[in-house]
């Protein structure tokens, strides 16, 4: 998320997505993991969490936001992304 974390329209985001996994029979914990940073608008931030991801190689990177998409296209072009 390129907010913050108290940011209200990311949180309802994030709840929507859960929401979302869940009817599709998804268990955070069981059979999904979802790892949630906030780089509260800063792009250094944001690169840095981009690469700690690209690093630990997920099944999919899902991000909000067009600086957050730019920060993934340009650390990989492997893993799928969802926008």
């Amino acid at each position: 998320m390129g907010a913050g974390e108290a940011d209200p329209e990311g949180q309802m985001r994030i709840a929507g997505l859960r929401e979302g996994i869940r009817a599709l029979g998804w268990i955070e914990g069981q059979n999904i993991t979802l790892d949630v940073r906030f780089a509260n608008g800063d792009p250094r931030l944001m690169r840095d969490y981009t690469l700690a991801f690209v690093e630990a190689k997920p099944d999919l990177i899902v991000v909000n936001g067009t600086p957050a998409l730019d920060a993934v296209f340009r650390a990989t072009k492997t893993i799928p992304v969802v926008f």
